[in-house]
């Protein structure tokens, strides 16, 4: 691994461009597992300076933007609350509840997995996306998409280290990426965020 402390990406550019894949792949049902936790004082695709968070945290206004089906799942009650407050779409489910629990009694196929459930500080944060992935294997078909935040980052000694590398895959996807691809899915980008497609 390449250390390099350095600004890492803002997410929005990643979630736009996974999004348009989700488009032209005509997808209609989005599920996000952890939720926006930071308010936003600007529409979901127009970050700028002002945003003291440059869209980060911001993904589930970003997600109920597209007018499709979105199922955003936290434990945290106050993470719920803030996705609730800057979610118009009546097509939007906010669940506050574990991500590995609602994975296992969901109904339906997913389009589009966002997997950010689990903060990098925690010490079984790779090995629980892992394991929200391995629930939602067969939710995903030929078409699905995966897309994880924070691949770009690694916690020690109290404090985040962004990674630099090609194929480096930290942080919540250090498990989880190379579980894909031995099951057959191939990296579309990577970066601060990973996204997965089927080979």
């Amino acid at each position: 691994m390449t250390f390099k402390m350095e600004t890492r990406d803002i997410p929005e550019p990643y979630i736009r461009k996974a999004l348009e894949q989700f488009k032209a792949n005509g997808g209609k049902t989005i599920v996000e597992l952890g939720c926006m936790r930071q308010p936003m004082n600007h529409p979901p695709l127009e970050c700028t300076d002002d945003c003291g968070s440059r869209c980060d945290g911001h993904s589930t206004a970003i997600f109920d933007s597209v007018g499709v089906i979105l199922n955003s799942v936290d434990i945290s009650r106050a993470a719920c609350d803030c996705a609730e407050a800057h979610t118009f779409s009546s097509k939007t489910n906010i669940w506050c509840m574990d991500a590995i629990r609602f994975l296992k009694n969901y109904p339906g196929m997913i389009d589009l997995l966002y997997l950010d459930a689990w903060d990098v500080d925690l010490d079984d944060c790779a090995e629980r996306h892992l394991e929200a992935y391995e629930t939602a294997k067969n939710l995903l078909h030929k078409t699905s998409i995966v897309l994880i935040d924070d691949t770009d980052v690694v916690w020690f000694d109290g404090e985040f280290h962004p990674v630099f590398g090609e194929t480096t895959h930290a942080g919540k996807g250090e498990l989880v990426v190379p579980a894909m691809i031995k099951d057959g899915w191939e990296v579309a980008f990577t970066g601060r965020q990973t996204m997965l497609v089927r080979g």
